[in-house]
């Protein structure tokens, strides 16, 4: 069952089988299957042969015990419709959720993750430096797409914070009513390597550094959200833990960050020049040839792969480690 649900679909990592839970459940089958089938049978056994006989084939069990078979038939019954609806929703469920629209295309993904040590990347700027000589040596192995980084790529069980926002100036929002916002902090060329389509304004670039003014970029949902059906271009957001103000200069379609079950929530995105997290994911889109080097973790529609990149890049060995080796 972990291999075929699709991920983040369950609030746990996997479904683990109890050994203990399971011989229980075990043995509690095969005492209820002994006891419901010899209390029947030592019941026929007293049974009188000739006075059934002599009934004409009419149940010998007596108005009692007819009455009694009837509620059992009918609680099996009723258990059976139950279980069968309930079956039933299930599987409309999931038919459901495998037609939900994620807002970004996951096919051909690699991801890890990666923390620079702070010794030797003290401050934003050389962490960003860091990265950006990461994102380079990613697109230069042949097969490379595209490379971006964020503190949270969505669906894929990592950093996951919301902070409360309001908008400055006249919104839809009450005044000093803040809303609880997912934040990501992503580099330029984020969405459009993930395929996320940006509906107004701009993209990230080099120039949204911390000197610059801060800007950011919010989803459709939180445009919505905040003004309704007016431009958000050029608007303002408060961040009422910090008081930092944040000009709005882009607008992203919205995105499923953490379960297929519930609707898009209202997120924000900070440029990763100004604003980055400690351990920040890293995808990589490959191309369909180069999915072969990789039997195991890109052969299928959905391939995040959530472990630090040692281990599993090791199939690599061709391109992987070498251009990366200046980094190291």
């Amino acid at each position: 069952m972990n291999r075929v649900l699709p991920p983040s679909l369950l609030p746990v990592p996997e479904i683990p089988v109890d050994g203990g839970v399971l011989l229980f459940a075990v043995a509690l089958t095969l005492i209820t299957g002994l006891v419901f089938g010899l209390a029947p049978a030592w019941h026929a056994s007293r049974a009188d042969l000739i006075s059934v006989l002599k009934q004409g084939g009419r149940s010998a069990l007596g108005a009692g015990g007819a009455s009694a078979r009837n509620l059992l038939v009918g609680a099996e019954l009723a258990l059976a419709t139950v279980l069968l609806i309930g079956t039933g929703l299930l599987i409309q469920t999931l038919l459901h959720l495998e037609k939900v629209t994620l807002g970004f295309r996951p096919e051909g993904l690699l991801t890890f993750q990666v923390s620079p040590p702070e010794v030797r990347y003290p401050g934003v700027a050389k962490q960003w430096a860091f990265y950006r000589s990461l994102i380079a040596a990613l697109e230069s192995i042949p097969g490379a797409r595209g490379a971006a980084v964020s503190s949270g790529l969505p669906m894929s069980g990592g950093s996951y914070t919301t902070t409360p926002a309001l908008p400055v100036g006249p919104s839809l929002i009450p005044l000093d009513d803040a809303v609880a916002v997912d934040w990501r902090a992503v580099s330029p060329g984020y969405f459009r390597m993930l395929e996320i389509p940006l509906l107004q304004g701009r993209d990230f670039t080099e120039q949204d550094r911390p000197d610059a003014p801060p800007v950011m970029i919010v989803s459709r949902q939180t445009a919505r959200r905040f003004w309704g059906a007016g431009n958000p271009l050029g608007r303002t957001v408060r961040l009422k833990s910090s008081g930092l103000q944040f000009t709005v200069v882009g607008v992203v379609s919205d995105v499923r960050n953490t379960t297929l079950a519930l609707d898009p929530a209202p997120a924000v995105y900070f440029s990763a020049l100004a604003r980055n997290w400690p351990v920040m994911d890293v995808a990589l889109r490959i191309a369909e040839a180069l999915k072969r080097r990789f039997p195991p973790y890109a052969g299928k529609s959905t391939s995040w792969i959530q472990k630090w990149p040692s281990p599993q890049f090791a199939p690599w060995s061709n391109g992987f480690p070498s251009a990366l080796r200046p980094l190291a």
